[in-house]
C-alpha cells in the first residue's frame, strides 16, 4: 500500500514540477554527494560574479525530524503546498500512524 501511495504522490509531484531541483533528499538517483556538488557549484557561480572575502552557510541536520512532528498538521500544510485532494488526508494519517519497526541485533 504505501508503495503505491509513494508512487503516486512521486508522480504527481514530478509531473507538475512542484519539487525543486535543488531537492535531494528522498529522491530516486540523487545522492548527499549531488547536493554537495550543487552547492559548490553555487559559491563558485556568486564568487565569479561578485568576488568576496567570505562564504556563509548554515548546515541542518533534520534527522528523526518527523518522529517529532504531529502527522495531521505534517499531512494538512503538506496537502495546501502541494495541491492534493483532501479525500487523501485520511488515507495518509493511517500510514503515518500504523507504522511499526522492528531491528535485530
Amino acid at each position: 500500500m504505501e508503495k503505491m501511495v509513494l508512487r503516486r504522490l512521486t508522480f504527481h509531484l514530478h509531473s507538475r514540477n512542484l519539487l525543486p531541483e535543488e531537492q535531494h533528499g528522498f529522491t530516486k538517483e540523487h545522492s548527499t554527494t549531488d547536493q554537495i556538488l550543487y552547492f559548490c557549484q553555487r559559491i563558485r557561480h556568486a564568487h565569479n560574479r561578485k568576488p568576496t572575502n567570505h562564504t556563509v552557510a548554515v548546515f541542518l541536520d533534520l534527522s528523526k525530524v518527523f518522529d517529532r512532528v504531529w502527522n495531521n498538521l505534517l499531512v494538512s500544510k503538506l496537502y495546501k503546498m502541494f495541491g492534493i485532494g483532501k479525500k487523501a488526508i485520511p488515507l495518509d494519517l493511517r500510514l503515518l500512524e500504523k507504522q511499526t519497526y522492528q531491528s535485530e541485533v
